[in-house]
């Protein structure tokens, strides 16, 4: 399908009031198959207000046509559009719906002395009509807005003109929209490049502007990572756009239990949603990103505040594995998307993993080492995980199992395949995935082709299962007969057994390490090396945290 919007602010004069928003959509439809009578599309009729208010911005449908502009009858119900055809649409045949909105949109972001500077983006399907089920199209977006302002949306920058009370831009990307954005602010013209024949594109405030070229650097050399992990990059534009950080204390709960947003915070419509604070970043848009990292996100309670949070602010790398993972989402989840919410672990999993490989290769091992030990902390938030099959279903607890847990497992799966046989499995887990996205059996199915019939106890356990087990060690150094050293230990599972080889490090010197690998036997499993000719100073197990345990401590007998 493809999707065209014309979208008109024609607020302006001292207060710059852009909350009222006229939209002219066109969606031009197929027929998959004969007798097609009726669709429904996916527009949202109210928007959440952010600011410590209770109303909605509501916008209604002022009309519905066809391509021959005649009127079609339909019923706007929340969040569905439901409208008969005037007549059946066949197989290889083609309709454009044309559908004029509008309303209370927009909502100014007002933090300290910065009221009026910035606008909330207008996302997913509360903005634009769309095929209520997983769906790729093709958007061209046209934004009049006042000429002291500048729209940015999805795609590339194709026409920008300033005309003698509007600045006119169009943006088109040819395909695999998954999900759109449109964002107003007090921008300036973009800083700009073309890298492998993808445009690059940063807009900023004047206050932000002094960082736009790091930014674009920063986002050239990212593409230029990715592209060489996962392939070309799928879209024609990458475009980064500044919105303001978030301020904190964003919730709260009232004596009736429902959930408000508090007064105080002054908090914006930036992303994350309204309810599900997750799906501002796992649903995010294709070929556009914000930055600035957020200083927390809307959460509608305390565990859901402290799993964000964690990931996102506190960690010396937090603000660029985030702006990481924005970019590596455009090939996971976007290029390539979950099937289901039951496959929403693969391409969180794939994000995450991403963004800490290239925080490796420009901040170091160490910096890989401390997200794994930031997903493993997630991910033991709890005293036993969620099964990550459960996806978007997971509520509160979103953040801890698919940014902990997810990318916990997905790390031990490439340690098993091994580094550059696990990018190609992934390689062709996204090459043999459907349009409707990746699958559990597929990813299992390929998985399964380079490490055998061994992968399906791991399957079990670590992606359907919910048990993070806790381990403790002892070990012993004794000398034989023949001079040589031996080291005889024990390696005892609190829960059940991981089918995981448990690495173990035999240290003589900081930098002379022999790594061996255990295969557990059952709860307590002996271990015995022999024939050492050093005695070894330090034996430590799973030295580099890279198996998720609830603990790892001496055993004591």
């Amino acid at each position: 399908s493809h999707v065209e919007l014309v979208v008109d602010v024609p607020g302006g004069g001292a207060t710059q009031n852009l909350g009222q928003v006229n939209i002219e959509a066109d969606v031009k439809i197929a027929g998959l198959q004969d007798g097609v009578k009726a669709i429904a599309l996916q527009l949202q009729s109210r928007k959440a207000r952010c600011k410590g208010e209770e109303e909605f911005g509501k916008f209604k449908i002022t009309s519905f046509h066809d391509f021959e502009d005649q009127p079609i009858p339909a019923i706007h119900d929340r969040n569905r559009i439901f409208c008969v055809l005037r007549a059946p649409l066949n197989t290889g045949q083609f309709e454009v719906l044309k559908i004029h909105y509008g309303g209370d949109l927009l909502e100014a972001v007002t933090i300290a002395e910065q009221a009026n500077e910035f606008y909330t983006p207008l996302q997913d399907y509360p903005w634009y009509p769309r095929s209520p089920w997983p769906d790729r199209h093709s958007l061209r977006t046209t934004t009049k807005v006042p000429r002291f302002m500048r729209g940015v949306a999805t795609g590339e920058l194709i026409e920008d003109k300033e005309e003698e009370k509007q600045q006119i831009s169009v943006f088109h990307e040819k395909g695999g929209v998954a999900g759109g954005m449109f964002a107003v602010g007090a921008y300036l013209e973009p800083v700009t490049e073309e890298v492998d024949g993808v445009q690059v594109m940063v807009f900023t405030t004047q206050k932000g502007h002094q960082l736009a070229q790091d930014i674009l650097d920063n986002t050239k050399a990212m593409l230029r990572y990715f592209s060489a992990l996962w392939g070309p990059y799928p879209y024609r534009a990458l475009t980064q756009v500044e919105i303001q950080p978030l301020p904190g204390g964003n919730w709260r709960y009232d004596a009736t239990e429902s959930v408000r947003y508090t007064q105080e915070a002054g908090w914006t419509c930036s992303p994350p949603g309204h309810l599900y604070a997750w799906q501002g970043f796992a649903v995010a848009d294709t070929g556009c990103s914000t930055y600035l990292l957020p200083a927390t996100a809307p959460a509608i309670d305390q565990m859901q505040t402290r799993g964000i949070d964690y990931y996102f602010t506190e960690s010396s790398e937090a603000s660029l594995a985030y702006s990481a993972s924005v970019v590596a989402r455009q090939w996971w989840g976007q290029y390539v998307g979950p099937a289901t919410y039951r496959e929403r672990w693969i391409t969180e999993g794939a994000v995450m993993l991403s963004a800490t490989l290239y925080l490796s290769q420009y901040k170091g091992r160490k910096a890989y080492e401390r997200r794994i030990d930031a997903w493993h902390n997630m991910a033991l938030q709890r005293q036993a995980s969620g099964s990550l099959l459960t996806g978007d279903r997971l509520g509160h607890d979103f953040p801890d199992v698919m940014w902990g847990k997810g990318p916990a497992v997905m790390q031990m799966l490439m340690d098993k395949v091994g580094g550059d046989p696990f990018v190609n499995m992934m390689r062709s887990v996204m090459n043999r995935s459907p349009n409707s996205g990746v699958t559990n059996d597929l990813i299992r199915q390929v998985a399964s082709e380079y490490v055998g019939d061994d992968l399906d106890p791991f399957w079990i356990y670590w992606v359907e299962g919910t048990e993070i087990p806790g381990l403790r060690s002892a070990f012993e150094v004794t000398e034989d007969e023949d001079g040589d050293y031996v080291v005889s230990g024990t390696l005892v599972f609190e829960g059940a057994v991981p089918p995981t080889d448990v690495p173990v490090a035999i240290q003589y010197t900081p930098k002379d390490i022999d790594y061996r690998m255990v295969t557990p036997e059952g709860e307590r499993t002996e271990v015995l090396f022999e024939g050492l000719e050093k005695k070894p100073k330090k034996i430590k197990v799973d030295p580099n945290n890279l198996m998720l345990l609830r603990f790892r401590k001496a055993l004591k007998e």
